[in-house]
């Protein structure tokens, strides 16, 4: 931990690492309680997505007692969510078995499939506001048509053009009636602009599929390696500023811990120039949660000591409130392993701000 976290941020954590069974009460939490801001802990807990392990867990400890407006603020999204999950888990296995009776080849991220992979419970996790899909490049226009019989289509395909030319992602949109449903297709490993530059390339994980069960559902997902680098990408993807994305990493490295060859994921991240990112990604898990990785595998991927001094970490962690855009793109740059490509993400950043912008002039 920071000694620059505020109370508000020590308690969320604490509180996060009670909740997995990392932690137990401690003594003298219960006497800085009176000094906590409540809304800020409130929106701090929101915003890194971990209202629904903080829940259940406060419901069960009777040593710890939070005010009442607190309580009824966690059990009203705690509601919402499960409300939201069972919606999204019908139409996943929809789109699923829709997929799988054409044939087509796919893994899913994250959402309510990670949650049945490495979560205590399925309403443990939040299953996000879209169903993220990995596919081929080259079945991208077949796995579109055959998502257009179940009711997703591209809604703004100028947009969809610039989006999947930077990052490697396309949206496409289902509504039906109050509801409405957003299928992420990925054609790149780690859809997002500042990955693709670096050149990060792993293709061998096509040829390894697993599987999670969710409500008597088969979902195809990564393999342990492909998927901890996928995991070590949306950290980054986010900031570093989501708590539930450290916990995603956590929860799949203690329950891999046998199955993961640190030395050859160091070997991967070097010759993928993602030393940097895997770096952080896991030393913020390690520092939050306790996570056991091994210690030569952070000296093998530090950064040199001025790199360290020059990340952003106030701006980026436990934040209640994303960063901005400009913070994300000046970290995004740090977490490149090599200085010759800074021209290239430059370029990249700068092509796709220009063509977003002028098409939201020209839509207005």
């Amino acid at each position: 931990m920071r000694d620059w976290f505020t109370t508000e941020q020590q308690l969320v954590v604490h509180l996060l690492r009670c909740s997995l069974g990392y932690d137990g009460p401690q003594v003298h939490f219960h006497s800085e309680l009176e000094q906590v801001d409540w809304d800020c802990f409130i929106r701090i807990a929101s915003h890194h997505c971990v209202i629904l392990l903080l829940f259940p867990y406060l419901c069960r400890d009777q040593e710890v007692r939070l005010p009442k407006a607190v309580m009824a603020a966690f059990e009203k999204v705690t509601i919402g969510q499960i409300a939201l999950g069972l919606s999204h888990t019908q139409e996943l296995k929809q789109i699923v078995h829709t997929l799988t009776a054409q044939h087509h080849r796919f893994f899913v991220h994250k959402g309510i499939a990670l949650a049945a992979q490495i979560y205590p419970e399925l309403q443990s996790r939040p299953c996000g506001s879209d169903f993220d899909i990995y596919i081929k490049r080259q079945d991208e226009g077949a796995v579109i048509q055959t998502l257009a019989t179940l009711g997703y289509g591209i809604e703004n395909k100028a947009y969809e053009r610039i989006n999947k030319k930077y990052t490697g992602e396309i949206s496409l949109i289902k509504r039906t009636g109050t509801k409405t449903y957003t299928v992420d297709l990925h054609v790149e490993f780690a859809a997002d602009a500042w990955a693709r530059v670096t050149g990060f390339d792993m293709q061998d994980h096509w040829q390894k599929p697993a599987f999670v069960d969710v409500a008597g559902t088969r979902i195809p997902h990564l393999a342990v390696k492909p998927y901890l680098f996928f995991l070590a990408f949306h950290c980054a993807n986010h900031q570093f500023d989501k708590l539930i994305t450290f916990c995603d990493l956590d929860l799949f490295i203690r329950k891999y811990a046998e199955d993961i060859d640190w030395e050859d994921v160091v070997i991967t991240a070097k010759k993928n120039r993602s030393s940097k990112l895997l770096f952080y990604a896991l030393k913020y898990t390690q520092m939050y949660l306790q996570t056991p990785v091994p210690q030569d595998v952070f000296t093998k991927l530090k950064p040199a000591p001025y790199h360290v001094f020059l990340m952003p970490e106030k701006c980026l962690l436990l934040r209640d409130s994303p960063p901005p855009n400009s913070m994300k793109r000046r970290m995004h740059l740090l977490l490149l392993d090599r200085p010759i490509v800074l021209i290239k993400s430059v370029y990249h950043f700068t092509s796709r701000h220009v063509h977003q912008t002028v098409l939201k002039f020209t839509n207005e």
